[in-house]
Order: structure tokens, then C-alpha cells, then sequence
């Protein structure tokens, strides 16, 4: 559970540089062994391999005819044959650990340097799509937030400082990606 809840974007991290399943949208813990993990993956299909399913991609592909065709009448049965014929794929992935783990306590040191893998290989938009930049903002402010705490006592000037530097780092974040944001669209 808390791979799940603390670290999701971690899990799709390993799943998306690992497995290459690029397509990935979320990604469940849902076992371990000293190989590795195995995950639950959310992700869009390929429409190319549904059509491989005969009669099934014939379905799908006269509601995607006829959602298209009809969709000012009928909009909503190119969406419903979409759902119903299964865009979304759940799939179960592997995926191995980057060193095997002689006891429990190796475990957690070989996920992180997998994180840290994963997301230096994936670049700076999935660590953007997949926030990993404002986990890292929340816990730059959460440990502030504590330093600030301990030298200062909880003073009012203290709390002023906390909530400048936090408003400071917040625009400066805001202003990087707002650049990027517009450099990516001028070329």
C-alpha cells in the first residue's frame, strides 16, 4: 500500500523505462519477490493490435465507422464502442529488480537507485507529466518548513520567512515552466 499511495509515480516510472511500455498511465504494486515487482498497468491499446482480433476488431471498427459517421446524431456510440471494445487495456508487467537483494533491508536501496535510473533516462517532460517535480517541491517545503521551525521557534518572523521562501521557490518553478512551456511552442 505504500508504494501505492507514496510513490505511484515511481511505479510508472519503472514500468514506462523497463518494460518500454510507453503508453502507460498508472501503474499498481500488486506483489514482490526477491526477482523483482510485478504491476498492474493502466495504458492506452494499440488500436493496430485490436484490429488483430477478428471478429472483435470488426466490431470495434464498424463503431468507430459508425461513431464517426453518425456523430452529430450519435456522438456518444463512437465513445460507448471505444469503452466497450476496450481502449484501455489493464496488462500485468515484471519487472526485475536491477541487482538481486540478499536480505529485505537491499530492497529499498536497489528501488531507489531504479527511480533514479528510470527518471534520468526518461527526461524532464515525463518528470513534469508524472509530478515528480512538485513531490520534490513538497518535500524541498516540508523539510524548510521543519529547519525553519527548529532555529526559529515558530515565531512569527520565522513563519514570514517559511511562507517568503515558499512563494519565491513556488514563482521561480511556476516562471520555469511557464519558459519551457513557450519555448516548445515558438519553434
Amino acid at each position: 500500500d505504500h508504494m501505492n499511495e507514496d510513490h505511484a509515480d515511481s511505479l510508472l516510472a519503472y514500468v514506462v523505462h523497463y518494460t518500454k511500455l510507453s503508453s502507460a498511465d498508472s501503474a499498481l504494486l500488486t506483489d514482490m519477490s526477491w526477482a523483482g515487482m510485478t504491476l498492474e498497468v493502466s495504458h492506452r491499446s494499440n488500436l493496430i493490435k485490436l484490429m488483430g482480433l477478428g471478429w472483435a476488431g470488426l466490431g470495434l471498427v464498424g463503431c468507430v465507422r459508425f461513431g464517426w459517421e453518425g456523430r452529430a446524431k450519435m456522438g456518444w456510440a463512437w465513445l460507448g464502442c471505444l469503452g466497450f471494445f476496450g481502449l484501455r487495456q489493464r496488462t500485468v508487467v515484471d519487472v526485475p529488480f536491477s541487482r538481486t537483494p540478499t536480505t529485505a533491508k537491499d530492497i529499498r536501496p536497489i528501488v531507489v537507485e531504479m527511480h533514479e535510473e528510470a527518471y534520468n533516462n526518461l527526461g524532464f517532460a515525463f518528470k513534469l507529466r508524472s509530478g515528480n517535480y512538485a513531490k520534490q517541491l513538497k518535500n524541498i517545503f516540508k523539510q524548510q518548513r521543519k529547519t525553519v521551525a527548529k532555529q526559529l521557534d515558530e515565531s512569527l518572523p520565522a513563519r514570514l520567512a517559511l511562507g517568503t521562501t515558499m512563494l519565491v521557490a513556488g514563482l521561480v518553478v511556476v516562471a520555469f515552466i511557464e519558459r519551457r512551456r513557450g519555448s516548445a511552442v515558438c519553434r
